[in-house]
């Protein structure tokens, strides 16, 4: 799927999942050597974009145009639910700034247990159904939290319009005027928000998902004290696209007592398991810094058409037989309190 960020994107995404089959994001902006790679790497039989991006088609054997009028016609009845939990879900290609893009995939098992997750850790406090606003592209897996917890749990997805995701003041107006309640970023965007010098309205967003980069303190104490003292949630989340994008999550306020310059990632979503290990994957003791790995539910498939990789990176699990576990590259040690304190990448 190719398209702009609008109702055609969502539409089409639901469209392919009802009909069984995988969603793979394409941005229309990217280079057209990168849109050809993807397609072709990919085996895509199916393509639906819209018709002003006809001359980046690539060589797909079926091209849907999702403004053609005539594609909604037709029977409309709900589709038998052909799709079981092992079946994909979506292919994400990472950026490839260490390397070719990879596509990796994740299974419907994943996201189900990523909007259980999110649920107990986010939505079951809040008694109405919600405006969740979609910040992230849908090419990266950040949006895979905002989509389907939103959709499948009743509440209203709003996406953020391409020339205002870096406006601040757009931003910030976009939020009072839909109303938004949850909210995703990263902490650039905390700091685009920091920035308005003058504040006019308070701003009612009840909690924001923050991942991506490391979280400051400071940042987090300087937004919440700057807009509506201390009402604002701050959810900092952490996880690869491998693990279906959150894997940890850490409540952040104005009572957090933890005194470091970095705002911990906190503990497991149920069903996800995360080990702090040594070289030769020994469990290591509170308060030692080793390799995050991940297993559960959360875990992908692997990457597509990659099998060496996928070996390298997704391993037999030690503890639990017949289980993979993934080898993140991330740094990390448990506290005494029971949660993860992110320290960085290995450096290689």
């Amino acid at each position: 799927i190719m398209v702009e960020r609008s109702l055609e994107m969502i539409i089409g995404i639901l469209g392919i999942l009802k009909a069984g089959g995988a969603y793979l994001p394409i941005d229309p902006q990217y280079p057209e050597e990168r849109i050809k790679f993807m397609l072709q790497d990919s085996g895509t039989g199916i393509l639906l974009t819209q018709s002003h991006f006809k001359e980046k088609y690539g060589c797909v054997q079926e091209i849907i145009d999702l403004d053609e009028q005539g594609n909604y016609g037709g029977e409309s009845t709900n589709l038998e639910v052909i799709n079981q939990a092992n079946d994909l879900a979506y292919v994400i290609y990472t950026s490839g700034t260490t390397g070719k893009p990879k596509g990796v995939m994740v299974e419907n098992r994943s996201v189900v247990n990523l909007v259980y997750g999110l649920w107990q850790r986010i939505y079951w406090k809040y008694a109405s159904f919600l405006n969740v606003a979609l910040l992230s592209p849908y090419v990266f897996d950040a949006s895979v939290k905002q989509i389907f917890p939103s959709i499948l749990g009743g509440h209203t997805l709003c996406i953020i319009t391409e020339d205002i995701r870096f406006d601040r003041i757009g931003l910030l107006d976009f939020y009072h005027k839909n109303k938004i309640d949850i909210s995703d970023g990263t902490p650039t965007h905390i700091k685009i928000l920091n920035s308005i010098s003058k504040v006019e309205e308070t701003l009612f967003v009840k909690e924001f998902l923050i991942g991506g980069e490391t979280l400051s303190n400071v940042l987090v104490h300087n937004f919440i004290n700057k807009y509506n003292n201390c009402r604002i949630n701050i959810a900092n989340v952490y996880g690869p696209t491998e693990c279906c994008d959150v894997t940890t999550v850490h409540k952040v306020d104005c009572s957090d007592a933890h005194s470091g310059d970095i705002v911990i990632i906190g503990k497991p979503l149920d069903n996800v398991k995360v080990y702090i290990l040594g070289k030769d994957y020994e469990i290591l003791p509170i308060n030692t810094k080793g390799e995050i790995y991940i297993s559960g539910q959360g875990v992908g498939r692997g990457y597509l058409n990659r099998p060496e990789l996928t070996a390298e990176k997704f391993v037999p699990n030690p503890f639990i037989s017949g289980e993979r576990m993934y080898r993140t590259g991330d740094l990390a040690r448990w506290l005494p309190d029971g949660n993860i304190e992110f320290l960085g990448r290995i450096d290689h």
